[in-house]
């Protein structure tokens, strides 16, 4: 989590610094608006490759992050965990096929919209996966029991329809609800 936060707090940092400037920034922002790309690529090629690697591998963490982060497993079900990252891959493939990556790179480096690609990754995205992938997974790990209840055996609690949420020894535990459509 800590990584997430610091990817996310940097990319808005160095977002901010190319987009708007900082007292230390040694150009104006009429003057970093008018900068040809080439001038960047050469003149300022190094820090300039620098900037764009730090912010599409913060951007990468950030994504990750958004599509596979609280999503638990049972300890032992290392085929099921395979079968799920095999899936997930193919809806990223799909996705990449689709040019989601590239609309996510383009509000990122262009627009300068980190919760814009943010929100694309996780709609086109995350979304997907978890609704495709871990869904089904997670859903095959939830059993009625004889009194009526409805056992997770993944995090080991019983769904409380009341409170809409699940309960492990008396205290709440967020996760999906049994059923997801």
């Amino acid at each position: 989590m800590i990584r997430y936060q610091e990817c996310l707090d940097n990319i808005r940092w160095l977002m901010l610094l190319f987009a708007v400037g900082e007292e230390t920034d040694p150009f104006t922002k009429a003057e970093r608006e008018n900068i040809a790309v080439e001038v960047l690529k050469t003149r300022y090629g190094t820090a300039y490759q620098r900037l764009l690697s730090n912010i599409a591998a913060d951007a990468n963490t950030i994504i990750r992050h958004i599509c596979f982060s609280n999503l638990p497993f049972r300890v032992g079900d290392e085929d099921e965990k395979s079968a799920f990252f095999t899936r997930a891959q193919v809806i990223v493939n799909e996705e990449h096929e689709k040019g989601v990556f590239q609309e996510i790179g383009r509000k990122v480096f262009r627009e300068y919209d980190l919760d814009g690609a943010i929100s694309l990754a996780f709609n086109k995205v995350g979304e997907r996966i978890w609704k495709e992938s871990y869904f089904p997974y997670w859903q095959k790990h939830c059993f009625r029991r004889d009194d009526g209840t409805i056992f997770n055996d993944i995090i080991g609690a019983v769904w409380d329809a009341d409170r809409f949420g699940w309960m492990r020894d008396g205290n709440a535990v967020s996760y999906f609800p049994p059923e997801m459509t």
